[in-house]
């Protein structure tokens, strides 16, 4: 799930009645001469209206017809696009669970997955015992994950909500 396989979202932007595309994450100098083509010369100039959000993460749609920072946007592009593995899942249900809607909250929510333990259907309680510890501590060493009663810890996490 890496990046998608290259560039993560397309954003349809509008100023002034003209409209582009812009694929991110991109480069500042990608970002500058996109925006040349719609009119805007300031490269400090990056607030814009967001028409459309195209991503595979679909959630991001919350972002839709609002007025935002295209760095920030780029910025979002750039934590995203370096998720691994599950992370992208953890992302998507922890959009939905908190329900972010700014751009800040969605950044802030990328940069905290740590406080979000994804759950599947098929996930054994020392599965997501396991993966908790790790959300919290990054690694476990072989020791301490023989002293853990990892279905314990998946108990205690369902427990508390």
């Amino acid at each position: 799930m890496y990046g998608y396989g290259g560039n993560l979202m397309k954003v349809l932007i509008e100023r002034n009645g003209r409209k582009i595309w812009l694929s991110m994450p991109c480069s500042d100098m990608e970002m500058y001469e996109k925006l040349k083509n719609i009119g805007v010369h300031d490269p400090t100039d990056t607030e814009f209206h967001i028409e459309d959000i195209s991503s595979g993460i679909t959630e991001l749609s919350v972002l839709n017809d609002s007025y935002i920072n295209l760095d920030h946007v780029n910025l979002l592009a750039r934590y995203i696009y370096g998720m691994v593995g599950s992370e992208v899942e953890q992302f998507r249900a922890a959009l939905c669970y908190t329900r972010g809607t700014s751009i800040q909250s969605i950044i802030n929510i990328s940069q905290n997955l740590g406080n979000y333990t994804l759950i599947g259907n098929d996930t054994s309680l020392e599965q997501a015992g396991l993966q908790h510890y790790l959300d919290l501590h990054t690694c476990i060493s072989i020791e301490e994950k023989s002293k853990l009663d990892l279905a314990a810890v998946a108990r205690g996490l369902i427990a508390s909500g």
